[in-house]
């Protein structure tokens, strides 16, 4: 409600700057001045549509990010496991549960990166 309190505010103010220089003014520049009335227009009939849509795309750059910071962190998990699988002896039951884990973690970076 205030942003359409401020659009309106905005039009009105626009439309007395235009009526008090109406008659100095011509050409291009009435052009100009229709064109702000008529922006000022849009933007307080779909201020809420506007809004929501910038939100959208922040909600989506920070999932982005989150995905990313998510991926990598796999990544490091990955690592380890293979360090540890090629390190040393461990035994059978251990190294399956380890390729176990590192086959989950290849099918959640699969995951993540069809999400990006």
């Amino acid at each position: 409600m205030p942003r359409k309190i401020g659009w309106i505010f905005f039009g009105i103010s626009y439309i007395a700057i235009w009526s008090f220089r109406q008659g100095s003014i011509s050409g291009i520049l009435e052009y100009l001045y229709w064109g702000g009335i008529l922006a000022a227009l849009i933007a307080y009939l779909f201020d809420r549509q506007i809004h929501a849509q910038i939100g959208k795309m922040e909600q989506q750059k920070k999932r982005k990010a989150h995905e990313s910071e998510k991926y990598a962190d796999i990544e490091e998990k990955i690592r380890d496991i293979d360090s540890q699988l090629t390190n040393g002896n461990l035994p059978f039951t251990i190294r399956k549960n380890l390729e176990r884990r590192r086959e989950y973690f290849y099918k959640e970076l699969n995951k993540i990166m069809k999400s990006l």
